[in-house]
């Protein structure tokens, strides 16, 4: 009978962490949302804000970008972010190019798997690439058009300019 105490003990304290360690993510991503619309609002192109959301020194920090407007053929506006998002106390990240409206208003995002993943900078309705890393040997140079309006997939090259990865538009936050 003890046994069984101790067990169901433990168990609750194990469930109590795991819905604290849910609710820190929740609120540190609540926080990131805050942040990327700020970054929208001070209107800054290219200019990268850092932070600590875990508030851990051994993490790296969440970054967010603001690239600038995109203008589609059917005179569409949307505004593009870097986000790379560090929760958890196991500190992983989360990378995504994030589309807003001309009002801040969140339209959708391509989880790009990796923050090197996400683009250098925007030039003429284009995400471009301007370097190679080493997990991606032709990624540099590459253009995603956002000119026909928010493209369903974007495709990075890694190799070569057939071989790369493929991210798809999600409207899911």
């Amino acid at each position: 009978m003890k046994r069984i105490i101790e067990t169901g003990c433990l168990l609750l304290v194990i469930a109590f962490f795991s819905f604290q360690k849910q609710d820190d993510d929740e609120k540190s991503f609540e926080k990131l949302k805050q942040a990327r619309v700020k970054a929208l609002v001070d209107n800054v192109i290219g200019k990268e804000y850092q932070y600590n959301f875990v508030e851990r020194t051994d993490c790296n920090n969440s970054r967010i970008k603001y690239l600038g407007t995109v203008t589609t053929i059917k005179n569409k506006k949307f505004k593009l972010v870097n986000s790379f998002f560090v929760l958890g106390q196991s500190c992983r990240g989360i990378s995504r190019i994030v589309v807003y409206d001309m009002n801040n208003k969140y339209v959708g995002n391509y989880h790009v798997g990796m923050p090197g993943n996400l683009p250098d900078t925007l030039i003429n309705n284009n995400l471009i690439y301007l370097k190679n890393d080493d997990n991606c040997k032709a990624k540099k140079g590459t253009k995603i058009s956002f000119e026909q309006g928010l493209p369903e997939s974007i495709f990075i090259p890694c190799s070569n300019l057939d071989t790369g990865d493929l991210y798809t538009y999600s409207s899911e936050e």
